[in-house]
């Protein structure tokens, strides 16, 4: 039975570990006691903790840009801090019309809406192309509206293709925990552009949600029309937090380059802790253990930046992130 008010305290209130009900439910209310060894018992303790890793290599789709990385498995997870779902809120694969940009103040924008249980953008694929073969960049960030603030970030990206054929750019943004079943907006920011020519994004002229503006955003148009980009969407970059408290955070990140690098870890959108490693240092590899102040449902990511990418950016042997709770 469980102490309650008004009544009397009685030895069965309270147990230790071999007393415990096979239904946990019918312990509530009761009391741990000490084993006979005069120590407490560890299975009385909640246990707040979560391993991540990847189970392939991965390589970043930018130079010196805040990735978000991916974790694909869990070495142990006792509270479904982290998941792996994935999901695409807006695909537009018809191509049939496009839209231009003659200036730094012409932009575009793609609308779209989160699923219920979406929460943390995975990987957005853009088509695009110069109508001269010129060099020029982009940012793409995201909103909650047209005319908001960013809140999250591609980082401003060189596009320097060989042709003026379409290609495919794929990224990731910054992190930010999305609210689900909400509508945001993917913006494309023209940084730069050639000389001559014009840059063009593609669209499906039968498609919905696509705006743009020729005055740094102050004032939108719809466009006939949706913009030929996928957004995904991938759980697995983020973990949430179950409890309130301190925690143990562990991150570890094996790459085969020697190049520059950093991991910085995030908790709500906000870079709380960061490492970097110099070109040329003996490990090819950065780390750090710190704890830190969390809060329940905290959204906490980690971010790794590199200064010359290959296919072996981060080495899934030897790399992962940990959060334990510590009180």
């Amino acid at each position: 039975m469980s102490i309650t008010a008004g009544q009397d305290i009685v030895t069965t209130d309270f147990i230790n570990e071999s007393e415990r009900d096979a239904t946990p439910a019918n312990d509530a209310g009761r009391v741990p006691k000490l084993d006979a060894d005069g120590s407490l018992s560890l299975d009385f303790l909640r246990d707040y903790s979560v391993r991540v890793k990847r189970t392939a290599n991965l390589q970043l789709n930018a130079l010196n840009v805040d990735e978000p990385i991916p974790w694909t498995a869990e070495d142990f997870d006792t509270d479904t801090m982290h998941a792996t779902t994935e999901g695409t809120p807006y695909n537009e694969t018809t191509n049939n019309a496009e839209e231009t940009s003659n200036a730094t103040t012409d932009w575009f924008a793609q609308q779209f809406a989160t699923g219920a249980d979406q929460y943390a953008l995975g990987n957005i694929l853009l088509y695009l192309r110069h109508t001269v073969d010129s060099s020029n960049s982009f940012e793409v960030v995201l909103r909650s509206s047209l005319t908001g603030s960013d809140l999250a970030s591609s980082g401003v990206r060189a596009f320097d293709p060989a042709s003026t054929a379409i290609t495919a750019v794929n990224l990731r943004l910054s992190p930010y925990k999305l609210t689900p079943s909400t509508t945001y907006y993917i913006v494309m920011k023209t940084m730069t552009f050639p000389a001559s020519g014009t840059f063009v994004m593609r669209r499906n002229s039968a498609g919905s949600g696509g705006w743009r503006t020729d005055d740094s955003g102050v004032s939108w148009t719809a466009v006939t029309g949706g913009y030929v980009m996928t957004i995904g969407m991938n759980a697995s970059s983020a973990l949430i937090v179950p409890a309130a408290g301190k925690y143990l955070a562990i991150a570890n990140i094996n790459c085969g380059t020697g190049a520059a690098r950093t991991i910085k870890l995030w908790k709500n959108n906000v870079v709380i802790l960061g490492w970097v490693e110099g070109a040329g240092d003996n490990e090819t590899g950065v780390s750090f253990s710190s704890l830190v102040e969390l809060a329940e449902s905290d959204f906490v990511s980690l971010t790794f930046n590199i200064a010359s990418s290959s296919p072996n950016d981060i080495l899934f042997e030897g790399s992962s992130f940990e959060l334990i709770r510590f009180s």
